[in-house]
């Protein structure tokens, strides 16, 4: 809310976004309970993303919305100028991340599969929300947007002018970055220790901590084979 408010420099265009940005995951939170689709902790870590796409929406719309409004367009027309301009984008972004959150029903994982059905179906009801619920409330809200400062305008004209005079340069150097990122990632350490994932005192905490006491390096695996729990 802070960041946005410093973006847009007006409360009701602020409180508008932050609405139409929890709306979304509150439908799919709704969404999950009366389909009775658990929500597992590895699930609910997903949730913060239809936030981060709905506010991303929102601020391209509400851009949208002050560059119609310093035009001289009524705060109605320019709320429906903005949805139409950034209607297309928004719901190629909204459908394409829904897509991929619903290939996760090919995992075997359940948290993810029941995790990436609800959001995927957040991500679609987020369309109607951004598109229809926001420019109505900028229309019914009528703020007026502050005329921009300009204060980044001239380094990242100084960045975009350096880029365009040596495109192969910049390509060779984003190709060199992923290339570490990629190595680097393979190097990253990984936390293997079962209990810090269970809450203290648990069932499932006290088994494993009762292995690790008694049978040093016996944990328990599940047998896709007979169906039966051993040690390994």
């Amino acid at each position: 809310m802070v960041v946005l408010f410093l973006l847009c420099g007006s409360a009701l265009e602020t409180a508008a976004a932050v609405a139409t940005t929890a709306l979304p995951p509150l439908y799919a939170l709704g969404l999950a309970a009366w389909l009775e689709i658990p929500i597992t902790a590895l699930g609910a870590a997903l949730f913060p993303v239809l936030a981060v796409v709905g506010i991303t929406s929102s601020v391209h719309l509400l851009h949208a919305y002050g560059e119609a409004v310093r035009g001289g367009a009524p705060a109605s027309r320019a709320a429906r100028l903005a949805a139409r301009a950034v209607a297309p984008p928004v719901i190629l972004s909204l459908l394409t991340t829904a897509a991929s959150f619903a290939s996760r029903q090919a995992t075997g994982v359940p948290a993810f599969r029941s995790g990436g059905h609800v959001v995927a179906l957040g991500m679609v009801l987020a369309i109607p929300v951004v598109l229809v619920g926001l420019p109505a409330c900028l229309a019914w809200m009528r703020p007026r947007p502050r005329a921009r400062r300009g204060r980044l305008d001239a380094p990242l004209a100084r960045v975009t002018h350096a880029v365009l005079r040596r495109p192969a340069l910049t390509a060779v150097l984003a190709t060199a970055l992923c290339a570490a990122g990629a190595w680097a990632a393979t190097r990253a350490p990984l936390e293997v220790r079962v209990l810090q994932a269970f809450r203290p005192g648990s069932e499932l905490a006290e088994t494993y901590r009762w292995l690790e006491e008694r049978l040093t390096a016996a944990v328990p695996v599940y047998s896709e084979v007979d169906g039966a729990l051993f040690g390994v």
